[in-house]
């Protein structure tokens, strides 16, 4: 690679090293480029990728991820909560930000766990809430987390937010969000690993790519996606964006999931030359989303797409992983 004067370029290797280059000078990039490198955090790089898909293995038989059904009509009609959503915490006083319910006049948030939770009642007129394009028509609401909320280390949590569109009307509870804190040595190490790839003074977008790794392989995956969202607002690319779907299928919002996934296959139109195990993947998300919907036709149609795409890449694994996949579809077939 040719860097122009007064240029610099940062290469992530996947032995987990950072190569920087500045200056007008041309670098061959290779396996002994990046073992000179500057050595990251061990579990920060690896998840900075595709996940290509995934086959979990149910009472014998193989099933793709994604049973829990989407239920897009919910949204309006029942509170969807965005953040924090089935993760891991870091922060123990995340934002809380859910879809709003039309015409509420209050919300009614719920915490379950060893100890008892008073339920929190906020006036709907109180709360900030703005336009979101991945949840129009309907605005995304937040609020702060509740000061006599006090989580522990190392405990697990269950968080539910309830609207009321009257007064004699009942609650419409939205699904559990299932939490869970760090133990205190882990969130430390997490906390440590972070400061280092901080001091590295990386530019933004690397920075919170890196991040993003580090979350998502400790099960942070709010933060994870907080981290994607942040570098995606500075540069969108096609690799991010799928690893981005594939956490936003990890926590079951398949719609965001969707768009994430659309997003990297444009940016891959966008390009002179596509990247065939990228688009395999992006397709193969695609597939898991419509498969959440019981739209078993569409999954299979992006899953043959995905076949082609990974015979083109050489992803033997994937291939096998694509079939089951299918074989699991058809199953449900007429």
């Amino acid at each position: 690679m040719q860097v122009e004067k007064g240029a610099s370029v940062t290469f992530v290797c996947r032995n987990n090293k950072l190569y920087r280059v500045t200056g007008q000078t041309t670098v061959l990039v290779n396996g002994q480029t990046c073992g000179s490198g500057q050595a990251l955090p061990k579990q920060s790089v690896p998840a900075v990728k595709p996940d290509q898909g995934r086959v979990r293995s149910v009472n014998g038989s193989a099933v793709i991820e994604g049973e829990t059904r989407e239920r897009e009509s919910d949204y309006g009609q029942l509170p969807i909560i965005i953040s924090p959503r089935n993760t891991a915490l870091l922060d123990p006083k995340p934002l809380i930000s859910w879809v709003e319910v039309s015409g509420s006049s209050e919300y009614v948030l719920s915490l379950s766990g060893l100890a008892a939770f008073d339920d929190v009642v906020v006036d709907a007129e109180s709360l900030t809430c703005g336009a979101n394009a991945q949840t129009a028509p309907n605005r995304v609401c937040s609020l702060p987390w509740p000061a006599q909320w006090t989580l522990e280390p190392d405990q697990r949590y269950f968080l539910t937010i309830s609207a009321r569109t009257g007064i004699a009307a009942p609650l419409r509870p939205s699904e559990a969000s299932a939490l869970r804190t760090l133990p205190a040595d882990a969130a430390a190490q997490v906390q440590a690993e972070a400061a280092t790839l901080q001091a590295l003074k990386l530019d933004p977008v690397t920075q919170n790519y890196l991040l993003a790794g580090l979350y998502a392989e400790h099960g942070l995956f709010d933060a994870a996606i907080t981290a994607y969202v942040d570098a995606e607002a500075s540069q969108q690319a096609p690799v991010p964006a799928v690893a981005l779907g594939d956490l936003y299928l990890q926590v079951k919002l398949q719609r965001f999931a969707f768009n994430a996934y659309q997003r990297a296959l444009d940016e891959l139109a966008a390009q002179d030359q596509d990247d065939p195990a990228v688009h395999a993947a992006a397709e193969f998300g695609i597939s898991l989303v419509y498969y959440s919907r019981a739209n078993y036709k569409e999954a299979e149609a992006h899953l043959v797409t995905a076949q082609g795409f990974y015979t083109q890449s050489g992803g033997t694994a994937q291939l096998k992983d694509v079939q089951a996949t299918l074989d699991a579809i058809h199953q449900r077939l007429p």
